[in-house]
């Protein structure tokens, strides 16, 4: 399946966003755009994070370091939820051999 993109002026057009808060989102690793024939292009895959992103921007007044730090504590919330949701499995492997004891 080829990838769908929307280029970053239609997008900032539907959400009346500025083209250089995409482009502070890339230089600071949060958002990957593509270009092609000299368009530039956001893949349809980050299109929900970038709205979230636009959200957090625009109706919370959270800068880009900010919107950086929150998306780094998420992910690390997200990772550890993983991992108490692997002891959780691998200790109820334990707690059925103990009873089979």
């Amino acid at each position: 399946m080829e990838n769908q993109m929307i280029t970053i002026e239609a997008y900032c057009t539907y959400h009346q966003a500025e083209p250089a808060f995409i482009e502070a989102l890339e230089k600071s690793g949060l958002l990957n755009v593509i270009v092609m024939n000299n368009d530039r292009f956001i893949d349809y895959e980050q299109l929900q994070q970038l709205e979230c992103y636009t959200r957090w921007y625009y109706d919370m007044d959270i800068n880009v370091p900010g919107i950086d730090a929150i998306n780094n504590l998420l992910d690390k919330i997200k990772q550890m939820q993983q991992e108490m949701e692997d002891l959780k499995h691998r200790l109820a492997v334990y707690q059925t051999n103990s009873l089979l004891l």
